[in-house]
């Protein structure tokens, strides 16, 4: 089993001096992360600290007053959303999991989304349905023309569907989810 966070309740001042001093801001572990290992608290270098309710903003570790109890995140470069989402664990009212929802946007850029489109795409531009079959053109060349021709294929489709009234209503989330009666909106208060 692999250790995802370490919970440290951070008791003296000489304990947060010590952990803020091996702190910094890095793109690649996406935040505020470890620069060397403490092994007084098992963490390890480019463990994370991530938001919970002691502490706020990352940011702040240093000014906040001890004691507060911090999580350092353990992730590989896949892990990119393995983690406990804040806002759910801050006692927000009607913020739980049975209202939680996960949108388009974040399914397309964190979640596998993204990367089953584009091999769906890579089947399609692949298939002999889409590429044509010549002996002069070279494999970039019949990439290039079978994803013109499913680009054609999606215009003529969406041009089609900007003429019906009832597609052009459900342009946005709320009006599909309504719809289709997926989100009771008399259970949200505006």
């Amino acid at each position: 089993m692999v250790l995802t966070h370490q919970v440290i309740l951070v008791g003296t001042a000489e304990i947060q001096h010590a952990i803020y001093r091996r702190l910094a801001y890095r793109k690649s572990c996406r935040g505020r992360a470890l620069i060397t290992d403490i092994p007084l608290f098992s963490l390890k270098k480019h463990d994370r600290i991530l938001p919970t309710k002691d502490v706020l903003d990352v940011s702040d570790f240093e000014k906040l007053v001890v004691p507060f109890i911090v999580t350092f995140w353990r992730m590989t470069k896949n892990d990119r959303v393995f983690h406990n989402c804040p806002l759910l664990t801050m006692g927000i009212p009607g913020l739980t999991y049975d209202k939680w929802g996960v949108d388009g946007l974040h399914s397309w850029a964190l979640g596998g989304l993204g990367a089953s489109i584009a091999h769906g795409l890579r089947f399609c531009i692949r298939s002999p349905v889409f590429r044509p079959l010549s002996a002069h053109l070279d494999n970039d060349d019949m990439d290039r023309l079978a994803m013109n021709h499913i680009k054609s294929l999606l215009m003529v489709h969406y041009k089609k569907k900007k003429e019906d009234p009832e597609w052009k209503k459900s342009g946005t989330e709320v009006s599909i989810l309504q719809k289709y009666s997926v989100v009771q909106t008399s259970t949200y208060q505006y």
